[in-house]
C-alpha cells in the first residue's frame, strides 16, 4: 500500500507542476487573490497527506500517522518546502507568472496543518485541536496580509532564478 500511495503523491506533484507551470491566460481568474492563495495550502496539505501514506502505511494495523515532533513529520515540511521552492522556482519561467513567498509560506502553512492535526492519533500529534484551529487562523491571516503586500514577491525571485535556467 506504500508503493500505491508513493505513486498518488508522485502524480499529485505532476499535477501540481503541471498548474505551476502553465501560463496565466490559461488559468481560470474568479477567485479572488486570498482564496487563490489558500488553495496553495490546501493543495500541499494533500501532498502532506499523500507523503505521510507513503512513510507509514495506510493498513489498519499502520493507523498511526506520525506528527510535526517526529522525525517523519520534519521530512514531510522537507519535501513539501523543496516542492514549494522548485514550484516558485518554475514559475519564473512561465509566462505571466512569477514566484511569490507567499505561495512558498501557504504551502508550508497546508503541510503544517496536516501534522498538527490531532487525528488520527499518532506519535507527535497533539491532544487537542487548538493547535490546528491556530495554524488555519494564521493561514488565513498570511493569505490576506501576505496577499496585500505585493513586496514579498520580489524577494525569493533573484535566490530561484540560478535554479530555474539551470532546470
Amino acid at each position: 500500500m506504500r508503493i500505491a500511495a508513493a505513486s498518488g503523491a508522485l502524480a499529485w506533484i505532476l499535477i501540481l507542476h503541471a498548474v505551476a507551470t502553465a501560463p496565466s491566460a490559461d488559468l481560470p481568474a474568479t477567485l479572488p487573490w486570498g482564496l487563490v492563495n489558500l488553495m496553495h495550502a490546501a493543495t500541499h496539505a494533500v501532498l502532506a497527506v499523500l507523503l505521510l501514506r507513503s512513510f507509514c502505511g495506510i493498513s489498519p494495523r499502520e493507523a498511526a500517522w506520525p506528527g510535526i515532533a517526529t522525525g517523519t513529520g520534519r521530512v514531510i515540511l522537507l519535501l513539501t518546502l523543496v516542492h514549494g521552492l522548485h514550484e516558485e522556482g518554475t514559475q519564473i519561467a512561465a509566462a505571466g507568472r512569477s514566484c511569490s513567498l507567499a505561495d512558498l509560506v501557504l504551502d508550508l502553512f497546508g503541510a503544517v496543518a496536516v501534522l498538527v492535526a490531532p487525528w488520527p492519533r499518532g506519535a507527535g500529534r497533539p491532544l487537542s485541536w487548538k493547535p490546528l484551529l491556530w495554524t488555519l487562523l494564521a493561514m488565513v491571516l498570511a493569505a490576506t496580509a501576505l496577499g496585500e503586500w505585493s513586496a514579498f514577491d520580489g524577494l525569493l525571485a533573484p535566490l530561484l532564478k540560478p535554479i530555474a535556467d539551470a532546470i
